[in-house]
């Protein structure tokens, strides 16, 4: 079903999303289970923590402002006010923190937004089509 909704789109370079696991340094996203592996290990994830994350992995290295993130992760329909990307940035590094050899990868830009960073010497996230989650 997705499928056809990215076809119908004209996303057929997103469908790689569906087939191929996001990589970004440490993490790897599963689409099909709703969790991030960390280092091999599995962490759980909400549908909002994952729509929050997949659209920050989509954008590696971009910074985006809380609007933005909105747009791609939840889409325009979405009832929340800003500040809750706040709440969820913060739950999603409570729960990847524990399990990463390193700092997290997801910076704070103060006035402006969030960025997802691998630390330097990472392999960065592959491939990068900007796409949002509510076209799904």
């Amino acid at each position: 079903r997705v499928h056809a909704l990215l076809r119908r789109a004209n996303y057929g370079h997103a469908s790689r999303w569906l087939e191929e696991p996001p990589v970004c340094g440490e993490l790897i996203l599963n689409l099909h289970q709703m969790h991030v592996e960390v280092n091999g290990k599995q962490v759980l994830l909400t549908p909002r923590e994952l729509s929050l994350l997949r659209a920050l992995m989509m954008n590696s290295g971009r910074i985006l402002n809380r609007d933005q993130l909105i747009q791609i992760a939840w889409g325009h329909h979405f009832a929340g006010t800003a500040r809750t990307v706040d709440v969820y940035v913060e739950r999603l590094r409570k729960k990847i923190q524990p399990h990463l050899s390193g700092a997290f990868y997801i910076r704070a830009v103060r006035g402006f937004g969030y960025s997802l960073t691998p630390p330097q010497g990472r392999v960065a996230l592959k491939p990068t089509p900007t796409v949002s989650i509510a076209a799904l």
